[in-house]
C-alpha cells in the first residue's frame, strides 16, 4: 500500500509548534507601551469632555425639615384634647369639680402662719389621727361634741384631725351646720390651738369635711408694732 494520507500531519504539527515558539519569544522581548501612547490613548477617550471652571468640589448639604415644629404641633394638639375631653367630663358629672374650684371650698390660718399649710392641708398630705362625725345633730349638741373632741385630741397629741359637718345642701340659705364649726374653729376656746384648716379632698368628703392642724403649744398672737416701729408698752406708751 503506497497512499498514505497522514505522512504529511507531522511536519504540519512540527511547523505549527515552531511559528508558536517564535510568536511566544516575540511577544517576551517586545517592549511595553511608552508613556506618548498612554496619553494619546487619555485624550481619545476625553474628547468631547468640557472641563469644569473650578477643581474644587462644594459639598452639597443635605437639609431635612427639623422635627421640632411638628412634635410641638402634636404636644399641643393631644393636650387641647385632653383639656376637651375632662371639660366634657366636669360638665356631663362624670367628674366632680374639684373641692377648691367651688365656693364650698374654705381654708384659714392663724395670723403668721404660712398659707402653704393650707394647700398641703386640702391636698391630703398630713395623716388624719381622728374623726368627728355631727351627723344627725343640733348646734348645741354639735359644739358641745367639738369641745370634747378637740379637748380630747390635744391631751393625745395628735396633729392633724377632721370634722364632719356635711355640706348643708338641705338648708335654704348658707349649711348651718357647717357654718357653726367653722366660726367655732376660728373663735372657740381651742383657736389658739389651731395652726391651719381647709376642706377635705373630693376622695374624702370634699367641702362636707374640714382638716383642723393643731399645735401642741398655743400660737402666740404677736404684739402690735407703733408708728416709730417699737412695741407699745402696758399702757400704750409709743
Amino acid at each position: 500500500m503506497t497512499d498514505r494520507p497522514f505522512s504529511s500531519l507531522r511536519k504540519l504539527l512540527r511547523s505549527k509548534r515552531k511559528k508558536e515558539r517564535r510568536e511566544a519569544l516575540r511577544d517576551l522581548h517586545q517592549e511595553p507601551p511608552s508613556q506618548d501612547d498612554d496619553l494619546a490613548l487619555f485624550l481619545k477617550a476625553m474628547k468631547g469632555v468640557v472641563p469644569l471652571e473650578s477643581s474644587r468640589v462644594e459639598p452639597v448639604e443635605e437639609r431635612r425639615p427639623s422635627p421640632v415644629p411638628e412634635i410641638r404641633r402634636l404636644q399641643e394638639a393631644d393636650e387641647e384634647r385632653r383639656a376637651r375631653a375632662r371639660l366634657e367630663e366636669l360638665v356631663s358629672g362624670k367628674v366632680p369639680l374639684p373641692v377648691k374650684d367651688t365656693p364650698e371650698f374654705v381654708e384659714g390660718t392663724n395670723p403668721g402662719i404660712s398659707p402653704e399649710l393650707c394647700r398641703h392641708l386640702h391636698e391630703g398630705r398630713f395623716s388624719i389621727q381622728a374623726y368627728l362625725d355631727l351627723h344627725g345633730m343640733d348646734a348645741v349638741s354639735a359644739m358641745d361634741a367639738c369641745h370634747q373632741f378637740f379637748s380630747e385630741s390635744l391631751s393625745l397629741n395628735r396633729r392633724c384631725v377632721a370634722v364632719i359637718h356635711g355640706r348643708g345642701l338641705s338648708s335654704r340659705k348658707e349649711p348651718v351646720l357647717k357654718g357653726l364649726v367653722l366660726r367655732w374653729i376660728r373663735q372657740g376656746p381651742f383657736r389658739r390651738f389651731v395652726l391651719a384648716y381647709a376642706s377635705a379632698p373630693s376622695w374624702d368628703g370634699g367641702a362636707g369635711v374640714t382638716y383642723v392642724l393643731l399645735s401642741r403649744r398655743p400660737v402666740k398672737k404677736k404684739r402690735k408694732r407703733s408708728a416709730r416701729g417699737g412695741r407699745r408698752g402696758r399702757h400704750g406708751r409709743g
